[in-house]
């Protein structure tokens, strides 16, 4: 999926949230936003990188024998967000 077949996936949902900005720039800012995520990514060795409101990339070192010589192979593993919107307010205390 490229950055400008998402803006129009976003446009297509909620109109009157691009209703200021060009296709292009939007395009531009998906593309931006994806590239410092995958800089967050590459920065980690080992470890969890959560994005909220898409999901989290597990990276993991692995051992993989090719050749009769073992090797150390990187995996990313994306899990999605379950896409239930957290909400940022505190919960209220119910009187007794």
């Amino acid at each position: 999926m490229t950055p400008i077949e998402i803006v129009a996936l976003i446009k297509n949902e909620n109109p009157k949230l691009m209703s200021n900005i060009q296709g292009k720039q939007a395009a531009q800012f998906v593309r931006e936003a994806w590239q410092l995520i995958s800089k967050q990514i590459e920065a980690v060795d080992e470890g969890l990188v959560k994005v909220p409101g898409l999901g989290s990339f597990r990276v993991r070192q692995v051992e993989q024998e090719k050749d009769g010589t073992k090797t150390k192979v990187r995996k990313i593993i994306f899990k999605a967000s379950s896409g239930k919107a957290r909400s940022s307010k505190q919960p209220t205390k119910k009187k007794t």
